[in-house]
């Protein structure tokens, strides 16, 4: 299709769909200069995108005693959603004193016929005599058959001394009834932005607001614990691993073996609060292009050290978690919590046992008694009874134990007998550690 048709108008809309009725720019308002840059902008991006192009793009000015008259847009193979089709069309931004005027399309490969049922169809219940108008009735648009030859789009400003007078009181009544609804519309959407923003202004308690979602943080706040200890653990003394060195306060297996007290314990309580903060931005449409908003939403937490020696906090600040937004009389708003009561009783050690009939007696560097119980209910289960060393890690946060062993069988030595001032020593047991 080449630039031959002298006249082009309604559509603008720089993508591989089209749609009837879209412009773009505003009419007695949008200056000549902007319309160039803008067309140009489009077209030269559209071609420098990477991939291949279906739709074949093109545009031109002209000028009439050195000032821009037209801007031209031409598009080839540009899927039309309206008319359901393939559309070949020029479009024609018609330029006064550095303004424009009016906008003119053309079709190639469109009937006049095929242009106003797409037009009725569409604009039905707003058309006057031959012209459609839009919702505010301050612009217009009219099909025809140009006298080149080729099926018309023109869209103009509504002027309605240049109508008849029943079409004109028409015309009044209408802009004056949308003028009307505009006021009512933007009053209702002032109290809609008025609302919104009181409700997202707040931060809402999960464990009020959202019980059940509440439970599921205060859970995984305990399971997160459980797991991030046991990851500190195995990490320490590596270099290599995702902890600083400061995070593994954990000794290893090996600096307890080789340590006089053969465990570590870590008992502390605390209480942590989470809390939302919306920094989002909203999007912004210029008319001719539309500013993406983002999503930008950060979460804080603090933590409290109610009894024990984290003074600094180093376990939390390093195994904390995510808190929701909530649904809040139809908007997303930012929510708080507060967990209390988060108790961790953790210890790591070694020591040697005996295993026999389901029973543990703990021969060497036994744990305190109050870790026993659930340590031995971990070992009974040992399908071998014998003498065993054992690594383990038990404990108990926010009222979910768990215990984790790795034993070795080990063998005494059998029987020795010492003989001192006529009396006869049995010791049994005398134990060689390997």
């Amino acid at each position: 299709m080449t630039k031959r048709l002298t006249t082009i108008g309604t559509v603008f809309l720089l993508t591989t769909s089209l749609s009837i009725g879209q412009v773009g720019f505003e009419i007695g308002k949008s200056s000549d200069t902007y319309v160039k840059q803008i067309i140009q902008y489009k077209v030269e991006s559209y071609y420098s995108a990477q991939g291949t192009k279906s739709v074949k793009m093109s545009w031109d000015v002209k000028y009439n005693d050195g000032e821009i008259s037209d801007v031209i847009y031409c598009s080839e193979n540009q899927y039309h959603l309206d008319l359901k089709m393939i559309a070949n069309f020029c479009t024609h931004y018609m330029m006064a004193s550095g303004k424009l005027a009016y906008v003119l399309t053309q079709y190639e490969n469109v009937s006049t016929d095929k242009l106003k049922s797409s037009y009725d169809n569409k604009y039905g219940d707003r058309k006057i005599g031959d012209k459609y108008f839009d919702e505010d009735y301050l612009n217009y648009s009219q099909v025809y058959l140009a006298t080149n030859g080729y099926p018309t789009v023109e869209y103009k400003k509504t002027e309605t001394y240049e109508l008849p007078s029943d079409i004109k009181k028409k015309i009044e009544d209408k802009q004056k009834e949308q003028v009307v609804l505009e006021m009512i519309k933007k009053e209702a959407e002032e109290t809609e932005k008025k609302k919104e923003k009181e409700i997202k202004s707040k931060l809402y308690d999960l464990e009020k607001y959202d019980k059940t979602q509440y439970f599921e943080a205060v859970n995984k706040q305990r399971d997160n614990l459980i797991s991030c200890l046991q990851s500190i653990s195995k990490s320490s003394g590596n270099p290599y691993s995702s902890y600083s060195s400061s995070v593994q306060f954990i000794p290893s297996f090996t600096e307890l073996e080789k340590a006089d007290k053969k465990y570590f314990i870590f008992k502390n309580s605390y209480t942590a609060y989470y809390y939302l903060k919306d920094n989002s931005t909203d999007g912004k449409n210029y008319g001719t292009y539309i500013v993406s908003g983002t999503r930008d939403i950060k979460k804080y937490a603090k933590f409290t050290l109610v009894s024990g020696e984290d003074k600094n906090c180093i376990l939390l600040n390093n195994c904390y978690i995510s808190i929701p937004t909530i649904k809040y009389e139809g908007y997303e708003v930012m929510t708080e919590a507060t967990i209390k009561n988060i108790v961790v009783d953790y210890i790591k050690g070694v020591t040697t046992v005996k295993i026999k009939n389901g029973t543990v007696t703990y021969k060497k560097n036994p744990p305190p008694t109050e870790y026993q119980t659930l340590l031995s209910d971990k070992l009974k289960n040992e399908p071998k009874g014998g003498l065993y060393i054992v690594k383990y890690e038990v404990g108990k946060v926010m009222d979910k134990s768990f215990a984790n062993t790795e034993t070795k069988k080990t063998k005494s030595t059998g029987k020795k007998i010492l003989r001192t001032t006529g009396i006869i020593l049995l010791i049994a047991g005398a134990l060689i550690f390997y």
